[in-house]
């Protein structure tokens, strides 16, 4: 339902002030909702520990060899999911945005891919969602990703 509040909690690594994460959806064929749905819409409230902030996710083919070995030596399963599907697993960088006027996700207040074109720093996907703030129903739809360091 538009606008609902949903939790997603995932492993992640760091790199830098980046969160990554790995679309693994434990080796299945499909890739997991929350990937879907930040595909839809980039914007994604974080929250880490007690610290919440507005993040904007992409995807990058340029840099995912390097992240992904990063997710790989963080949790060695990450490997074995990879080798259960015939799709590349899709890893996902979290970017801190600027939060303007204290507004609400999806309203235009965050600033998100503001320097590419409105794709939210993604690579191009065969589907495009829409952008964001072009359907504003869809687009106020709220997510926080709760995460939890890969690390042991």
């Amino acid at each position: 339902m538009p606008g609902e509040l949903r939790r997603t909690a995932l492993v992640y690594e760091r790199d830098g002030d980046r969160y990554v994460l790995a679309a693994s959806n434990r080796g299945s064929d499909h890739h997991p909702a929350w990937y879907l749905n930040l595909l839809a819409d980039p914007y994604v409230t974080v929250q880490v520990g007690a610290e919440a902030f507005t993040a904007c996710a992409r995807s990058t083919a340029e840099e995912r060899p390097d992240l992904w070995r990063l997710m790989v030596s963080a949790m060695s399963e990450h490997a074995a999911h990879q080798q259960r599907t015939t799709r590349e697993i899709p890893v996902v960088l979290l970017e801190r945005v600027p939060d303007l006027n204290g507004g609400a996700l999806g309203d235009g207040s965050a600033v998100c891919g503001a320097d590419d074109g409105g794709q939210g720093g993604r690579d191009p996907e065969p589907e495009p969602g829409p952008s964001p703030g072009a359907d504003q129903e869809k687009s106020a739809e709220r997510r926080v990703l709760t995460g939890r360091s890969g690390q042991r």
